[in-house]
């Protein structure tokens, strides 16, 4: 992965190891089952180690990214989105770009056997948590409620295609790959937009240096996009579930 070179990674960024799979088990699994938001600070004395790596998890994320750049962030999700298709590629998954005519359809179409689209996907990398999530929105933590969902005009555009032209299945997939829980989950459009429309807006972020560029006489226009809601992490399926639902439709579609 040539791409990462340039950007800063967490020591456990693309790492996968037991203390994460014990993350996984405990958090996801068994407090996901029982929809059991607990506080940070409870759940570290559940997992060994937890409480180094949530040390140098605040050391390395809990200062603002200011010389963030909107399209370099955009780049690093694609390159992310394309290791994504690559692997369901060598599982036999056929797929491809799911906006080719930049319409604002999700990022990937799943094909089925005749090369229509069975499904589609739209797709977020995220590695960075929120950490203070639980003083800006009330009753949740960093471990469930930092996987993002920009409030914006595209996913207006995009929510009238799912739900007029779009005539197959679409998912919102996020591979998270935070010191603590890592994987990939995903929810139905549907789902994700009940809750868009039961919390309307969870969180605006301030502007950042990187949210701005010159515009032709000079001027500063902002980009990128801080009006924010957080999908709940314990409402969402596991890649295994994706990964057998693909299957189904692409033999079905």
């Amino acid at each position: 992965m040539n791409f990462l070179k340039n950007f800063p990674l967490h020591e456990d960024q693309l790492t996968f190891t037991e203390f994460h799979e014990r993350c996984y088990r405990k958090i996801y699994v068994e407090l996901g089952q029982r929809g059991k938001i607990l506080p940070r600070k409870e759940i570290i004395k559940m997992i060994p180690d937890l409480h180094i790596v949530c040390k140098k998890c605040w050391e390395f994320f809990i200062n603002p990214r200011s010389n963030s750049i909107k399209n370099l962030d955009i780049k690093f999700g694609k390159e992310f989105e394309k290791v994504f298709m690559d692997f369901l590629k060598a599982k036999e998954i056929n797929c491809k770009s799911g906006d080719e005519i930049k319409k604002n359809y999700p990022d990937i179409a799943i094909l089925n056997v005749a090369g229509k689209p069975a499904c589609y996907i739209e797709f977020k990398y995220i590695a960075a948590p929120f950490l203070t999530v639980y003083r800006k929105v009330e009753g949740r933590e960093c471990y469930e409620g930092s996987l993002t969902l920009d409030v914006d005009e595209k996913l207006v555009t995009q929510r009238k295609l799912v739900e007029v032209e779009i005539k197959v299945p679409v998912f919102y997939v996020y591979w998270a790959d935070f010191p603590c829980i890592k994987g990939i989950f995903f929810m139905e459009a549907e789902k994700i937009y009940e809750y868009v429309d039961k919390v309307g807006l969870e969180y605006t972020r301030k502007p950042r240096s990187g949210n701005f560029v010159h515009g032709p006489k000079g001027e500063l226009i902002r980009v990128g996009h801080i009006d924010k809601v957080y999908p709940p992490l314990f409402s969402m399926e596991n890649f295994e579930k994706l990964f057998q639902t693909l299957v189904v439709l692409v033999r079905e579609g």
